[in-house]
């Protein structure tokens, strides 16, 4: 369960942000290519940066608002599926409102989450490299998505790791 809250905050942040989807075309419209009139790469990275760093604020302000998470089906965290046959005999018995107070919670701690994430992700778009930028640009089409996961998954693990185990 700690594992998969730390997947989804990581995915969660790459689906608000849903930068593959308008990368390119935000590219155009926010690049200012140089006097000569050509695009650098520099210029480029600069741009892919850019989009990167405002689709992750405008992410973690949407995730971070009460009910960001919870009131939200494509990023809510479930009762952790490995524990279905527990949440079905709580139920039973007529524990399900604990049930839902523990989802809620779960979803609460998301929330919280997402504002101290910003910085990992924001450290980790900032480092990309002109390749990480030809990949994202050239590659498949969630290839943000998945730097963004190979570069801040062990940062977000370190950092959350003890609070998750606290609660």
């Amino acid at each position: 369960m700690k594992r998969n809250i730390l997947i989804t905050l990581v995915f969660t942040m790459a689906l608000i942000m849903n930068c593959e989807a308008q990368l390119i075309k935000d590219l155009k419209k926010m690049v200012q290519p140089s006097s000569s009139g050509k695009l650098t790469e520099e210029e480029a990275a600069s741009g892919i940066r850019e989009a990167l760093i405002k689709g992750t604020t405008t992410g973690v302000e949407t995730v971070s608002k009460l009910d960001g998470y919870f009131k939200n089906p494509e990023i809510k965290i479930p009762f952790p599926p490995e524990a279905k046959e527990i949440e079905q005999k709580l139920r039973a018995i007529g524990l399900g409102n604990k049930v839902d107070e523990a989802v809620l919670s779960i979803n609460r701690a998301a929330e919280d989450a997402a504002v101290e994430a910003k910085p990992i992700f924001i450290s980790a778009i900032k480092n990309l490299t002109l390749r990480d930028v030809f990949n994202i640009v050239k590659g498949e089409k969630d290839e943000a998505t998945r730097y963004l996961k190979n570069n801040t998954t062990q940062q977000l693990t370190v950092q959350f790791r003890p609070k998750i185990e606290t609660s």
